[in-house]
């Protein structure tokens, strides 16, 4: 649990989030990212680290095969009722899906040069989803049509409509050409579609000249579309074909959505493991903007940054065209706190946030925008901790008696604000006080 809500508006990491979700290519990206909090295990923290720092070079290289693909939990929850079935468009983006999770399969699983084994021990085991993918294929185009070959009845209803199209057409153009001799039509006329129906403009004085339905007239009234009564027999055929079409569509579809069903457990599983992907793409795209780097990650009381950055003020700096100053920063068993002082619009603010924020990035599985040379401890940190000081700076007081009182307290930091008169949970192992520095100082 998060608390307060607005924790990481308040330290700056809401607009990193926003930025994860803006690189994601779908939406299944989109769900990890907006589930993504932080850790507090340190075995499972690390190898998503590593995950991140892997995909860095793949992403640099441009080899990773993933592309901007549909969600298909929608159609999985579909398909998932006895005799339902998703129509072929939904089947056309399921099919580039599975195409998408196989060439993923592939690539993780080609690991030749060992140049990323935490990511291939993670996605090698990708369901093998060949078989649905082919069977999805031989039914649907990538276009989202279904295949004339699709059944032997799909087939011959297609060439009997291609057949009933030509010679309507032919018939029209006949009844066209004399009504044009007669004089009842201009010789640039041109047929059109109404309801369904091919129907032939005619001019309102006209309009009893040629024997057939109207099936709609001009706005001003002085044409009218009239279906021959020579096409009508021939368009009511048509009209009944294209209903044993969709019939005959409704059957096929019905019967590859029943093949689909054995498949679905393997297909939600290879949706999360291709958003998991998606995701940490997304992250190692924000790395190398960020120019962030893995960070060596110590279980011992003892963090040492090197050029580290509000990324924020980094990306904010970068537009304008100027540098952001980095903060260098020790702690260790000896030295476990840091006193930051200085004038208002001095910095302090802003060192807290970096701090808060970098070991947040951390903790969140993201690479953080300091020195790769940097040593990142691993902490239970504590959030209702980290805001405390970042208010303890608005309130413009800190208690550093209490600091000092409780410095003994080895593996544990705690804060004191005259301001809040209560004392915050520890964060880690070190503790941060800010004294605002004032030109006078009122005797007592």
């Amino acid at each position: 649990m998060v608390y307060p809500q607005d924790f990481e508006t308040k330290i700056g990491f809401a607009p990193l989030r926003a930025m994860l979700q803006a690189r994601c290519l779908s939406d299944m990206g989109r769900l990890h990212c907006q589930a993504m909090e932080m850790m507090t295990d340190y075995s499972r923290l690390v190898p998503v680290l590593r995950r991140v720092n892997e995909m860095k070079g793949i992403v640099a290289g441009g080899a990773l095969p993933l592309q901007a693909v549909a969600s298909p939990s929608e159609s999985i929850s579909m398909l998932k009722a006895m005799g339902s079935h998703i129509s072929a468009e939904r089947f056309a983006d399921l099919a580039a899906f599975l195409h998408t999770a196989g060439a993923l399969r592939r690539f993780f699983a080609d690991d030749e040069d060992h140049s990323r084994p935490e990511l291939t021990r993670r996605f090698r085991n990708i369901p093998d989803l060949g078989e649905p993918l082919e069977a999805i294929q031989a039914v649907v185009s990538s276009f989202g049509q279904v295949r004339d070959n699709a059944s032997p009845e799909l087939a011959d209803i297609r060439r009997r409509i291609a057949s009933t199209t030509a010679s309507m057409q032919g018939l029209l153009r006949r009844v066209m050409d004399s009504a044009v001799r007669q004089g009842l039509i201009a010789a640039d006329a041109a047929p059109a579609m109404r309801d369904g129906h091919l129907v032939i403009p005619v001019s309102a004085s006209n309009k009893k000249a040629i024997p057939g339905i109207v099936y709609d007239q001009s706005a001003t009234g002085r044409t009218y579309y009239i279906e021959p009564a020579q096409v009508t027999e021939a368009n009511n055929t048509l009209r009944s074909l294209h209903r044993d079409e969709q019939k005959e569509i409704i059957e096929i579809l019905t019967r590859l959505s029943a093949e689909m069903r054995p498949f679905l457990p393997d297909m939600e599983d290879a949706a999360d493991q291709v958003g998991l992907i998606d995701f940490i793409r997304a992250k190692a795209m924000l790395a190398n903007e960020l120019d962030a780097e893995m960070p060596h990650i110590s279980k011992q009381p003892e963090i040492d940054w090197y050029h580290a950055v509000h990324p924020g003020l980094l990306l904010s700096l970068r537009r304008q065209g100027r540098e952001v100053v980095p903060l260098t920063l020790r702690t260790d068993a000896d030295t476990r706190i840091i006193v930051i002082s200085g004038p208002n619009a001095g910095g302090k603010s802003v060192t807290l946030k970096t701090i808060a924020i970098v070991q947040y990035m951390m903790q969140c599985g993201l690479l953080v925008s300091a020195s790769e040379n940097s040593e990142q401890k691993f902490i239970h940190i504590y959030r209702s901790c980290l805001l405390a000081l970042l208010q303890i700076y608005t309130a413009h007081s800190f208690n550093t008696k209490a600091v000092s009182k409780h410095r003994h307290h080895k593996g544990k930091g705690y804060a004191h604000s005259n301001h809040a008169n209560q004392r915050v949970q520890p964060a880690g192992h070190f503790n941060i006080a800010i004294i605002p520095q004032r030109k006078y100082c009122a005797k007592s």
